[in-house]
């Protein structure tokens, strides 16, 4: 039986006034079949709640078993620790190497500007004894 007719199936029934009044007023054996009728609703309800009760504690038996042969519980938190540690260490080398790329970018730049104004100041300065040796 799925869960969604478990819910249906099991799902309180309030009673009208005027059921009431009908059950009330009706014969005794009517209102013996309705108590009856309900405590066999309440039994089933009860026998499939213990049903799901040991199929999910026969889960967590096996979940814990696990755990233990892992070496419980403050293992598995020491593991996070670690793992958590790795990730920390990790990111901060990670934030180290971007800094150092960048900084190596900068002074290839600041190289790179000085070679190309000392190859411009050369050639001025070439450009211009060219120019006086000439007498232009």
């Amino acid at each position: 039986m799925s869960v969604y007719s478990q819910e249906s199936a099991f799902k309180p029934r309030i009673l009208s006034d005027e059921e009431i009044e009908i059950i009330i007023s009706g014969d005794r054996k009517a209102i013996d079949k309705h108590i009856l009728f309900s405590l066999n609703r309440l039994a089933d309800a009860h026998d499939s709640t213990l049903s799901t009760l040991k199929e999910h504690q026969g889960r967590e038996d096996k979940m814990m078993e696990e755990v233990d042969r892992i070496g419980g519980v403050e293992a598995i938190t020491k593991r996070a620790m670690y793992v958590d540690s790795q990730i920390e260490r990790r990111n901060a080398r990670t934030l180290m190497m971007t800094k150092v790329s960048q900084s190596s970018i900068t002074w290839a730049l600041l190289a790179f500007f000085a070679f190309v104004a000392s190859a411009v100041w050369q050639d001025f300065i070439h450009a211009i004894k060219t120019a006086l040796r000439s007498g232009v």
